[in-house]
């Protein structure tokens, strides 16, 4: 694993290792769902550690709009805030934001949207993670949050209805394990990043 680091740095061998980790663990989800179209059984909480949209109704869009809408306008009006605290925090008090008060802020609603998104769809890892923001940022070139933030909404939805439409052909009828397949996908770029 020291082989990823580079020169050797005590944080690049912890990345490395959650690499190795989460590509490891992709390859049992992927395997895992083989197992699923032969024994279509197993017990619900499996396709929550999957990640999987197979189960989402209108009403329950409904429900996740409801709570992601609001808190994605304040995120997108909050844009200039967010920047300053991502400059550090003397920054931001010098801009007229208290870091801890908003910190506090965001990451409550951050927490609200992801507690409603994953009691619907399980865990679907990587796609806030990696793809959004950090591919957004380079596309646009730009760390403006009140840009990056919407486009990384629009680039997250697409990469999940690219996702979504591959699984109906790969596994047609059944339950296709979407955290799995971006786990394996994104793993090389946190081998990068070490």
């Amino acid at each position: 694993m020291i082989i990823f680091g580079r020169g050797g740095y005590w944080l690049s061998l912890i990345l490395a290792g959650i690499a190795v980790s989460i590509l490891f663990s992709s390859i049992v989800m992927i395997l895992d769902t083989y197992l699923l179209t032969i024994i279509p059984t197993l017990p619900a909480i499996i396709y929550l550690l999957f990640g999987t949209v197979s189960g989402v109704n209108w009403s329950d869009d409904v429900v996740m709009l409801s709570v992601s809408l609001p808190i994605l306008v304040y995120m997108v009006m909050s844009g200039h805030e967010i920047n300053l605290l991502m400059m550090g925090d003397e920054v931001a008090q010098a801009g007229g934001v208290s870091p801890r008060a908003f910190r506090n802020i965001l990451i409550t609603l951050v927490g609200l949207v992801t507690a409603v998104s994953v009691s619907f769809t399980g865990i679907i890892g990587f796609v806030g993670l990696m793809t959004p923001p950090h591919i957004t940022r380079l596309l646009i070139s730009s760390s403006d949050n009140s840009r990056v933030i919407p486009l990384s909404v629009i680039s997250g939805s697409t990469i999940m209805l690219y996702a979504n439409v591959v699984s109906k052909v790969l596994v047609p009828g059944g339950c296709y394990a979407y955290n799995g397949n971006n786990e394996s996908l994104w793993c090389p770029s946190i081998i990068n990043i070490a």
